[in-house]
């Protein structure tokens, strides 16, 4: 990338080859056309992907299918499950699905420790359990998405401390938006 033209270079180029075309990808509606048209649109283009069909791998698949626990009580225990969302029949059900993947797959065991440690790898990387925050080699709380990727919470919360109070307005999680209002007040995540 060091070598690449800056974008603003070559906007003119990548704008005209995406014109009247269809657009394809696995994520590509909720990650690569905003990430593209948001791109753009920094170098001063008002490039859009609106109007166009846009054929995403990922949507179709989670369509086809589902990741729900009637989905998988279907699926591995090969019933439908018939009062779901009642409490008791979708703990029964949770338990006859772990169980039947147990059998299915030679990887799994039915030891607990492995199947959390199936059910949560990397766990000790992650800041926060929605995965918002992870820790980087010298124990420091980082972005793990968005515009900031990568980049130190502490450093994003002195350079750009509205892109921090933007996030408290939208939809995160209780223990991320705490993070944030910490790191408001100059107070940040440490590393057990």
């Amino acid at each position: 990338v060091r070598e690449a033209p800056l974008l603003a270079a070559v906007a003119r180029e990548i704008i005209d080859m995406f014109e009247g075309a269809d657009l394809a990808g696995f994520n590509s509606v909720g990650f690569d056309a905003p990430l593209l048209e948001n791109e753009l649109r920094r170098v001063g283009t008002d490039f859009s992907l609106a109007g166009r069909r846009h054929l995403d791998a990922m949507r179709i698949f989670h369509r086809m299918e589902p990741r729900t626990l009637e989905a998988a009580y279907r699926k591995y225990c090969g019933k439908d499950l018939t009062e779901a969302h009642a409490a008791l029949a979708d703990v029964e059900a949770t338990l006859e699905v772990l169980d039947a993947m147990v059998a299915r797959y030679d990887e799994l065991s039915g030891d607990v420790t492995a199947l959390h440690e199936v059910s949560n790898p990397d766990e000790g990387r992650w800041v926060d359990r929605s995965r918002k925050f992870e820790w980087d080699d010298d124990g420091n709380a980082v972005f793990a998405f968005g515009k900031h990727g990568g980049r130190p919470l502490a450093q994003i919360a002195r350079q750009h401390p509205d892109y921090l109070t933007w996030m408290l307005g939208k939809d995160f999680s209780d223990e991320v938006s705490g993070i944030l209002r910490d790191a408001l007040q100059g107070r940040f995540p440490e590393k057990e």
